[in-house]
């Protein structure tokens, strides 16, 4: 995405997005999670700048919609001052309110958002973003007003195990938080859960 924002227009980007899309669909895919539309400098993001991100989550957005293919906003409420991967730790930020201008610019146009698994302070000193009932049916629906599908961060992810304490837990706890949708990405860390039943 970095590298996207600093060398095409958003307008180039949405005819990349609309062709991708287009690949999907004829590989029978309908959901892409897509766009990141954290402010960060990594290169997962478009820029630290929210109208930037905007500009460009926009783009994907379009181009992804007008090809049939369902967008999803990531990662909600934003990694940009994270302070490890969360895929190997739970990472902490303080609040950065700027981190919301794309969700509120962009709300209406997406069918999904996906949760971090980040804590966040501020917002809730006691859970990650995806576990956090003030994040996720606080912020995300009532204050916001977001009436999509939530969905999860895989929840195989270390970050939010070594919080839960489990998958199962995890998976209970984001459901009370408010998420409507379990993702259940990459390798499993619970031995035998994926295991075909008899």
């Amino acid at each position: 995405a970095a590298q996207l924002g600093a060398t095409f227009s958003a307008e180039e980007v949405y005819g990349l997005f609309r062709q991708v899309g287009a690949e999907l669909r004829c590989a029978g895919i309908t959901i892409n999670f897509a766009p990141v539309v954290d402010l960060s400098s990594s290169d997962r993001a478009f820029s630290r700048d929210p109208e930037v991100v905007t500009r460009y989550a926009a783009a994907v957005v379009d181009g992804l919609l007008d090809a049939g293919i369902l967008p999803c906003l990531k990662h909600f409420v934003g990694y940009g001052g994270a302070s490890c991967d969360a895929h190997a730790s739970l990472p902490t930020a303080e609040w950065d309110p700027d981190a919301l201008i794309p969700y509120r610019n962009l709300l209406d146009r997406v069918p999904m958002i996906m949760t971090a698994h980040l804590r966040i302070p501020d917002l809730d000193p006691n859970h990650c973003v995806t576990l956090s009932h003030p994040s996720v049916s606080g912020l995300l629906r009532e204050e916001l007003g977001f009436q999509g599908v939530i969905v999860t961060d895989s929840l195989t992810m270390h970050g939010v195990l070594e919080e839960a304490g489990s998958l199962e837990e995890a998976a209970i706890q984001a459901l009370e938080a408010g998420c409507d949708l379990l993702l259940l990405g990459g390798p499993s860390l619970q031995g035998d859960l994926f295991e075909p039943l008899d």
